[in-house]
């Protein structure tokens, strides 16, 4: 299986047993699933979702560290995409910060990163920089979809 809102923890407890998840370096490697590098579409695809680069925006999305803070602009436009508003959170200089939760639900972040991302690639910045979630549930899967949007392709 490959990651999403209902973790394999969740499926495994309703199941009674293990529950199976493909490695991320396996995923397209599917019986019939075209690589982003083949290029290749249509019969065999698993889901488009499987592809190591899906849903990338044009602005260049770098990925930081649960915490982290992305480093200054340097003169050009950058935004900053956040799991949950946070006191003394301030950006660098350049830098315009926007939420995914005022709480930090990563379920209502989750629903919303595409969208933001589609909104803030219109938008004019250079860069686009985006928190990742804790690397556990749901965290893996919201990394997993981040990591295929700022793959190069």
């Amino acid at each position: 299986m490959r990651r999403g809102p209902v973790t394999a923890e969740e499926l495994s407890a309703v199941l009674g047993s293990p529950v199976g998840l493909m490695r991320p370096q396996d995923e397209c490697r599917t019986k019939g699933a075209p690589s982003a590098e083949s290029g290749a579409t249509g019969a065999g695809m698993i889901a488009p979702g499987m592809l190591e680069r899906h849903y990338s925006p044009r602005t260049p999305l770098g990925l930081l560290e649960p915490g982290a803070r992305p480093p200054g602009a340097a003169g050009k436009r950058a935004a900053w995409v956040r799991l949950r508003r946070e006191a003394g959170g301030d950006a660098p200089a350049g830098v315009e910060t926007f939420w995914l939760s005022e709480r930090g639900d990563l379920a209502e972040a989750a629903r919303g990163l595409y969208d933001l991302l589609r909104r803030l690639d219109g938008s004019g910045y250079a860069q686009l920089w985006c928190e990742q979630a804790p690397e556990a549930g749901l965290g893996a899967a919201f990394n997993d979809r981040l990591r295929r949007g700022a793959a190069k392709g």
